[in-house]
């Protein structure tokens, strides 16, 4: 007969899985990224951002059928895994670095030590075993955050309309499949995922990334866009008080996210995912992190380029890597061809390393182009070189029964 005790801790475990994939994956994307979309393209702009993403992202419990799934992806590809991680935690300490920069000197410095310190201790917790109680703190803190900012701000109200002349002309329609290109398949070298993945059933995993992204997560991107344009406007707020809880929100996401990825990026066991040494992860993180904060810092200070904030070019240079370094990695590399060959081993592996190598750095350009200099039509060919890449990957026909476990692990 079965115990309700263990099957209500099962669900229990399950929902603290849910609210640890749902913060890890709000970081500096989610919470800026809507607000350039409205501001460009209005409502039809943060639709093109959240379905892919919620849907991309839900996925992998589907695709990664079990935690055998997950570790052997982890395993073929730790090195991808690992630089983005490494990226990830750059993102965010570049983005704090440029938040740090909006009350002035005094609170700046305030809001600084708490970054850093909340950031210790999360990156201790994610060592300990305590992520998921920590998520949960993390989630209410937000979602209280917000409550407070509509509450209190005065003429507070959703602005879904473009600043742009012409919302719905051709930049989006390039740019749309771009980043469903991107989170469809940036969620499978994201270590975070493997992590709740490799710690849950095949039952529970997908409950788990089912609840997390079709209902946590969009919960927190809704809720962040109400902060509009927390890189200029945190004064707008009548309060200052509700402008500091905002930024705190901000800084509180952005240091669990680090943390979620330190806890993967130092480890040994080249299959898991899980926390390892703590000390090792917080000199790691503090190495990352702080340099780029001060780059961020430093941006804020930088005239205009390209018709935008300095701090924004080098938000968008970030994003590159997500829309066209790792998903070209995972589409070019991880999912097998037709004879079953995955990764980067034996000389089949290197001649894919190669091929994606060329169609990033023959699609780069274009997405400069694109993205910087925000002429969008360029992105359109930039990606459809990445795709045509793979009728370039070398098939061995022979040697498909080789690899035959790789097509279940993707």
């Amino acid at each position: 007969m079965s115990d309700p005790r263990q099957h209500g801790l099962a669900r229990l475990a399950t929902l603290g899985w849910s609210v640890y994939l749902a913060c890890s994956w709000t970081w500096c994307i989610g919470m800026f990224l809507p607000v350039l979309l409205v501001r460009d393209y209005g409502l039809i702009g943060f639709i093109a951002f959240g379905v892919p993403n919620v849907i991309g992202a839900g996925a992998l419990a589907w695709v990664l059928r079990d935690a055998a799934a997950s570790r052997r992806l982890v395993e073929r590809h730790r090195f991808a895994c690992r630089a983005f991680s490494a990226v990830t935690i750059l993102f965010q300490g570049y983005f704090a670095g440029v938040v740090l920069t909006a009350f002035g000197p005094a609170v700046d410095a305030w809001l600084a030590a708490g970054f850093l310190g909340v950031l210790l201790l999360l990156v201790i917790a994610a060592h300990g075993g305590r992520t998921n109680v920590t998520a949960l703190v993390v989630f209410a803190v937000s979602v209280g955050v917000f409550a407070a900012l509509i509450v209190r701000s005065t003429g507070w109200e959703p602005r879904w309309k473009a600043e742009s002349a012409d919302p719905l002309g051709s930049g989006l329609i390039w740019l749309a499949p771009v980043m469903a290109f991107g989170f469809v398949l940036c969620p499978y070298l994201d270590a975070t995922f493997h992590r709740a993945r490799q710690a849950t059933s095949p039952a529970a995993g997908r409950a788990a990334f089912a609840i997390g992204f079709a209902a946590l997560f969009p919960v927190m991107i809704l809720l962040t866009y109400a902060a509009r344009d927390p890189l200029s406007s945190l004064g707008q707020y009548a309060a200052i008080g509700v402008a500091i809880a905002l930024a705190v929100h901000l800084l509180i996401q952005l240091a669990f996210t680090i943390a979620a990825h330190s806890a993967t990026l130092e480890r040994r066991d080249r299959r898991s995912v899980g926390p390892d040494s703590p000390i090792r992860a917080i000199v790691l993180t503090m190495v990352l992190v702080v340099p780029v904060s001060f780059v961020g810092v430093a941006a804020s200070f930088v005239p205009e380029m390209f018709g935008l904030r300095f701090t924004e070019v080098g938000y968008r240079v970030f994003m590159a890597f997500y829309g066209l370094v790792f998903p070209a990695y995972v589409w070019l590399i991880v999912i097998p061809t037709r004879d079953g060959h995955s990764g980067t081993g034996g000389d089949r592996g290197r001649r894919k390393r190669l091929i994606w190598a060329l169609a990033v750095g023959v699609a780069a350009p274009m997405f400069w182009k694109g993205f910087i200099e925000r002429q969008e039509t360029w992105l359109g060919p930039g990606l459809l070189i990445v795709l045509l890449a793979r009728l370039a990957l070398p098939r061995d026909q022979e040697a498909g029964s080789m690899d035959a476990s790789t097509s279940r692990a993707v």
